[in-house]
């Protein structure tokens, strides 16, 4: 591991560590380094936080598939990717158990890890914040707040 780089999130995980630095995804295991991935810059979010799993949102290059970004969902412990195709750019993305929240500012899209989409809230109001749990969504305006459930 380079020397020069910036931890962001670290992961406990079973004999494991997931190191998320500012260039690069690693799995950490009896004194080993394993380099998951190399963060380019068409990747705009990651977060480790899932249960077993990686989340990233980067830029679609393929020319086959339509949509303009994909949400990977990257297994911790066999490398497998899960992807779900979006096209708009998203405001941020909140990750819970099995579950990732992508907020589009007035609409948000719930994702499970095998890259399904769970449900789909629309407002008229631009959303602040959205928290989550294992089976519902608090979402957060300027003026009130909205719980729903899964």
């Amino acid at each position: 591991l380079d020397t020069n780089v910036l931890a962001i999130k670290i992961k406990y995980y079973n004999d494991d560590i997931m190191l998320l630095t500012d260039t690069s995804l690693n799995k950490l295991n009896d004194g080993n380094i394993q380099k998951i991935e190399d963060l380019s810059d068409d990747v705009s979010f990651v977060d480790i936080t899932l249960d077993k799993n990686i989340a990233e949102i980067k830029e679609n290059k393929s020319k086959e598939i339509k949509n303009e970004y994909e949400l990977n969902f990257i297994n911790d412990e066999n490398q497998k990717v899960n992807i779900y195709y979006f096209d708009d750019t998203i405001k941020s993305m909140i990750c819970y158990d099995d579950k990732v929240a992508l907020n589009f500012g007035s609409q948000i899209e719930f994702v499970n890890t095998r890259g399904n989409l769970v449900k789909k809230y629309t407002s008229l109001k631009n959303i602040k914040e959205v928290q989550l749990t294992s089976k519902i969504a608090t979402i957060i305006f300027k003026d009130n707040i909205e719980i729903i459930s899964f």
